[in-house]
């Protein structure tokens, strides 16, 4: 049986698993990614891949050159990786084969082939965290662009108070925060407190999430004016409040109908992705898996 190992960079945590051939996850580490550089951050992944595996795929935030080298400064902590290569800094700390992918496109994999998106032939996902990030993907595997640069959804331009802005900064969790913040509460440094305050009936805190979730949808239209999938998965911590899901799926009814035709609202399915906090491991090791066949 050949095992794999996968490794989720996130700019807070990075988790580490264990997998089996089938993408069975047999073990699962949780480690800060916060390093005083990147060498140590990568002798510290490397001190938990002590089982025997075949290779090891790897997801990152972040825009990537075809042999790995990170080409973008990413958000958190992850930032102290921009300007390096993954796969030869683990490969030559364990001798295994490697492959990167960017996180949401490790997402979009899983969702297409196991989760909320097989059986479709045509899909998005849509992750909210500290940013947007996104995938599109067909029968024919992962939309990456020229430059690897398709599914950078936070870059989408919208005309703010005068100025260009990228609609990412408004869709985010980071966005909704600052947002709140903005509306005179710059204590605030959690958006957890925003959405009780949200249930609470606050003006504040609905006039942001009401701002939040227009933003969202704005960018779901837009991905369904250019690539029409036939689902979007939502994903990122947020997605598993249904609440939130049942939010912008009548948002999206209603701007369709409104803003491109009422014949429309219903075919584009907006979910949760059905893989929450191991999507992105999954999509690795799939994308690894699928890079030691055609190797091998």
């Amino acid at each position: 049986m050949k095992n794999y190992y996968s490794i989720d960079i996130g700019g807070t945590y990075t988790k580490i698993a264990y997998l089996d051939e089938d993408g069975q996850i047999l073990q699962l580490k949780k480690i800060k990614t916060a390093s005083p550089s990147a060498d140590a951050f990568y002798d510290k992944v490397t001190a938990f891949l002590t089982h025997k595996a075949y290779g090891i795929g790897i997801c990152a935030p972040g825009i990537f050159r075809n042999d790995g080298m990170i080409l973008s400064a990413s958000s958190g902590n992850a930032s102290l990786l921009y300007q390096t290569n993954p796969i030869l800094e683990l490969q030559k700390r364990t001798g295994l084969a490697a492959s990167l992918l960017n996180d949401a496109k490790a997402c979009g994999l899983c969702e297409f082939y196991r989760g909320a998106a097989k059986g479709k032939k045509r899909a998005a996902v849509y992750v909210i965290g500290t940013g947007i990030g996104g995938c599109l993907i067909d029968e024919n595997g992962i939309h990456t662009g020229a430059n690897g640069f398709s599914g950078e959804f936070s870059y989408m331009p919208i005309y703010h108070q005068g100025a260009i802005a990228q609609l990412g900064n408004e869709a985010s969790m980071t966005g909704l925060l600052r947002y709140y913040q903005s509306l005179g509460h710059p204590e605030v440094d959690d958006t957890h407190i925003i959405t009780r305050r949200y249930f609470q009936k606050e003006a504040d805190a609905q006039k942001a999430i009401d701002h939040w979730l227009e933003a969202i949808t704005m960018q779901l239209i837009t991905i369904h004016s250019v690539y029409d999938p036939q689902i979007i998965c939502i994903g990122g911590a947020i997605s598993a409040q249904a609440w939130v899901i049942e939010a912008l799926r009548e948002r999206y009814r209603q701007m369709t109908r409104s803003f491109i035709s009422p014949t429309l609202p219903d075919q584009t399915i907006i979910t949760a992705c059905a893989y929450q906090g191991e999507a992105n491991l999954i999509g690795a090791f799939l994308h690894m898996r699928k890079e030691s066949e055609e190797t091998a």
